[in-house]
């Protein structure tokens, strides 16, 4: 029995012995395949949250589900990567147009306030764009006398979506920095987005031609 017993607590320690290795094996393989990769793709996606480098990839180690999860993620950082790149060249010939436009182009929101303000703009109304960023578009350019209609139109176009200004070309009297007024070419368009409605002017100082209609028609006369 003495024999017996120690046989069978040699052979259960074997047992145990061999549940362990087996065990360690285990995990040391999973590890290698599994949770050292996914703490990888973690450790990137990280990388990528706390500083936007788009440029991180994760190397393939297998040609398993978490290899196919790792060209996945690759791929989506490369989608992401040349969206981003489109988007900046996009906006880069924006600003180009922009600030390369001889007519004041001016960009308001649903609630009034000025949100684009080019060069040309500038230099015609004597507002730097620090300025006029954020303020309200009928108290900056708009004489005293007009501001009223001006809020009630932009009022009811929100209300009912019809106006009378919108897609079309009209002379009105505008306002520099310094209070006077001068007369203006306008057309006003409205630009589809989501959320809150964005419109945005394209104006041209016409004093010059206003005035050489007149001395025409002196000259006429």
């Amino acid at each position: 029995l003495t024999r017996r017993y120690k046989i069978y607590a040699l052979l259960v320690m074997a047992v145990l012995v061999g549940a362990v290795l087996l065990a360690l094996s285990l995990s040391q393989w999973l590890q290698t395949r599994i949770t050292e990769p996914l703490l990888t793709l973690t450790r990137v996606a990280r990388e990528y949250a706390n500083s936007g480098d788009l440029s991180v990839r994760v190397a393939r180690v297998s040609d398993d589900e978490i290899g196919l999860l790792t060209d996945s993620f690759n791929h989506m950082m490369t989608e992401i990567q040349q969206r981003e790149e489109s988007l900046r060249a996009s906006e880069a010939r924006l600003r180009g147009i922009l600030e390369s436009a001889l007519d004041g182009i001016v960009s308001m929101d649903g609630a009034g306030r000025v949100v684009e303000f080019n060069p040309a703009a500038e230099a015609m109304f004597g507002y730097r764009k620090s300025q006029a960023m954020g303020a309200t578009l009928s108290a900056l350019v708009i004489p005293p006398g007009a501001r009223a209609i001006h809020e009630q139109g932009l009022a009811r176009h929100l209300a009912t979506s019809a106006s009378v200004a919108l897609g079309r070309r009209m002379e009105q009297t505008a306002m520099r920095a310094d209070g006077s007024e001068f007369p203006v070419e306008l057309a006003i368009t409205r630009i589809a987005q989501p959320g809150t409605p964005l419109f945005t002017g394209f104006i041209r100082d016409i004093s010059e031609r206003q005035q050489a209609e007149r001395e025409i028609m002196e000259l006429n006369a």
